[in-house]
C-alpha cells in the first residue's frame, strides 16, 4: 500500500512502521517508541576565588615623652670678712692671677629606642558551605499520538490514509 500523497512522498506501510529505526516491536501488534531526556548533573572543582594580601610597612612618627632631669646650679656669694692677719703660708698664692674651674654637673636626656612586640596579626582560613541554585538547559523527547480522544478510547486509530481497524465483537 504505497500511496503517494500530495507532496509526492511515500507513506509507510504498517510493516515499514514496525521496522523503523526509531521504533522497536515487542510482538506482532505492539510498537515501542523510546523517549529520552537529559538530566542536569552538577560537579564541583577547586579554584581560586579571591585572595587576601597582608602588607607590613614601616611608618615614622614623632613622639614626645616627659622626663625629669637633675642638674647642679651655681650661686656666687660674696661675704665680708674682718681684717684679721692671715697666716704667711696662705699668703704664698696672694697676688697671683689664677683661673679656677669648677665643674657643674647635670643630667642630659639620651634618646634611644627599644623594640618590643605589641601585636600579632593572625590569619585563619576555614571552609564554609553554602547552597546555590544551578540552572542549565536539558533536552527531552515527547511522543505525541495524532488521534482524537474518541478514536483513542474506542481503539479506532489507524495510519493516515487507511481505515481504522474495528475491534472484534464477541
Amino acid at each position: 500500500m504505497n500511496n503517494k500523497n500530495k507532496k509526492g512522498s511515500k507513506k509507510m506501510s504498517d510493516a515499514q512502521a514496525l521496522t523503523s529505526t526509531t521504533a522497536a516491536t515487542t510482538d506482532a501488534t505492539d510498537i515501542v517508541v523510546p523517549a529520552y531526556e537529559e538530566e542536569l548533573t552538577v560537579g564541583k572543582r577547586q579554584e581560586q576565588i579571591g585572595e587576601v594580601h597582608l602588607r607590613k610597612e614601616v611608618v615614622q612618627e614623632q613622639e614626645t615623652v616627659p622626663v625629669n632631669l637633675r642638674h647642679e646650679e651655681v650661686t656666687v656669694e660674696r661675704v665680708a670678712v674682718s681684717g684679721q692677719a692671715v697666716d704667711p703660708a696662705a699668703l704664698r698664692d696672694a697676688f697671683q692671677g689664677e683661673d679656677i674651674t669648677v665643674p657643674v654637673m647635670g643630667e642630659e636626656a639620651v634618646v634611644g629606642t627599644q623594640t618590643r612586640e605589641v601585636e600579632e596579626v593572625r590569619l585563619h582560613k576555614g571552609a564554609t558551605q553554602e547552597q546555590q541554585q544551578v540552572t542549565g538547559t536539558v533536552r527531552k523527547e515527547r511522543v505525541t499520538v495524532d488521534a482524537t480522544p474518541q478514536e483513542l478510547s474506542t481503539g479506532d486509530v489507524a495510519p493516515r490514509g487507511q481505515q481504522p481497524r474495528r475491534p472484534r465483537q464477541s
